[in-house]
């Protein structure tokens, strides 16, 4: 079955659930992007979960990496970890920026 992948019954059949989606923003399945806490991203901090006007970092901060904080393990530089995506769903990204597979926005260089 493509809903549960139990065998013995076909899609059209299936007695369960479909397997909620992944947030495009945080990979969470509790809630869908429009929806996400974290869709927020300072421009000051580079920190998802609020804007800049928000921000209690210094301002201009040299080091703010914009959209790069790892919702995986938590390091700047990347969204979510590579070999993390395909444990939520992710292999097939199309980048929303450049249009180019393979990446997100947030890992867009």
């Amino acid at each position: 079955c493509f809903r549960c992948d139990e065998v013995g019954h076909i899609e059209a059949e299936c007695p369960n659930k479909p397997k909620p989606k992944p947030c495009s923003f945080c990979a969470q399945t509790d809630h869908e992007m429009y929806r996400c806490p974290l869709k927020v991203v300072c421009f000051n901090c580079g920190i998802p979960g609020h804007p800049s006007r928000a921000c209690n970092m210094p301002r201009g901060l040299p080091e703010r990496r914009v959209c790069s904080i790892c919702f995986h393990c938590g390091r700047p530089g990347h969204f979510l970890c590579k070999e993390m995506r395909w444990y939520f769903g992710l292999e097939g990204v199309t980048c929303a920026n450049c249009g180019q597979a393979g990446h997100n926005i947030f890992d867009c260089k």
